[in-house]
């Protein structure tokens, strides 16, 4: 399966899968406007992707339908003016 783990500068966050949308809410532990960072951490492990956002638990969810997959990052600015910059690491153990 294919994730895309979206979050807002608004603090919304949605997951989705190639198949469904997992998880969608907002969380005071985004933070908001312009100019800032958050450090987001993605464990997938078996079937249980869980996300933490600065430190703070996000979301966790299990998605049996796959029994393989990726985790793909992005950085990216709909529909504003401002720049959007990511920077990423990637740890496997």
């Amino acid at each position: 399966s294919i994730y895309r783990l979206r979050i807002g500068t608004d603090g919304s966050y949605d997951l989705v899968s190639s198949n469904a949308t997992l998880a969608r809410s907002t969380s005071p532990a985004i933070k908001t406007g312009n100019n800032v960072s958050n450090h987001v951490t993605i464990v997938a492990k078996g079937t249980t992707i869980t996300v933490y956002v600065n430190s703070a638990y996000l979301l966790s969810v299990n998605d049996s339908t796959a029994s393989s997959g990726g985790v793909a990052v992005m950085a990216v600015d709909f529909g504003t003016t401002t720049t959007t910059t990511g920077a990423f690491t990637i740890f496997n153990d």
